[in-house]
């Protein structure tokens, strides 16, 4: 062999030897080092925990998410709730007549009125005021009205609030009077009652 071809040779092979040495150092240690797990198609490591599962439930993808339900769970409530026929003022008549039987456990009352309120257009205030001249209506369910009231526009407002005056339970009449108190002449300080009434129902009346 001549010299050039010797050397032309040797230049190869030399060639070759850098070309597997740097396969050798730029090789991707994922793929086969032990234990390490799978590389996907970009060569990004995909960990491998044991036992591990991914399931929509887990990650919460694809739960049914509905309304936080209460604390107790009343199927007249959730039924009218769940009636997508009825508009929100037509739900809201049914959940104030349920609320409004006395044959209805309180718990149960209470659960209807509080979604009631939130659904009561202003045009029905009638409706929760006819709730609220119940004397007996438990105080649990006057605090409820009260509070509507507050941000109810007049007449449902002081209206209610005449209404509420009148309930059988003390602490439920002295919160009503004072919102009386404030619609007639613009101060809750404490006064006579029968006065500011009559001073309110006859505003009522205008």
């Amino acid at each position: 062999m001549s010299r050039s071809s010797r050397i032309t040779a040797a230049a190869g092979c030399a060639c070759l030897f850098v070309i597997a040495l740097l396969l050798y150092i730029n090789r991707d240690p994922v793929a086969s080092g032990p234990g390490g797990g799978a590389a996907d198609p970009q060569g990004k490591r995909i960990a491998v925990i044991p036992g591990a599962t991914s399931r929509p439930e887990d990650s919460g993808v694809g739960r049914d998410r509905k309304r936080t339900p209460p604390s107790k769970s009343f199927d007249p409530v959730e039924s009218i709730l769940n009636d997508q026929s009825a508009d929100d003022a037509a739900t809201a008549i049914r959940l104030i007549d349920l609320a409004g039987r006395s044959d209805v456990s309180i718990e149960e009352r209470i659960e209807a009125l509080t979604h009631a309120v939130l659904l009561t257009p202003d045009s029905e205030g009638p409706r929760l005021i006819a709730l609220a001249q119940q004397q007996m209506l438990a105080p649990e369910l006057a605090g409820i009205l009260l509070s509507d009231f507050h941000n109810r526009p007049d007449p449902t407002r002081l209206a209610g609030a005449v209404a509420l005056a009148k309930n059988g339970n003390r602490s439920i009449q002295e919160e009503a009077m004072n919102l009386v108190r404030f619609l007639i002449d613009g101060s809750d300080a404490e006064g006579d009652n029968s006065d500011a009434l009559q001073k309110a129902e006859t505003k009522l009346k205008k």
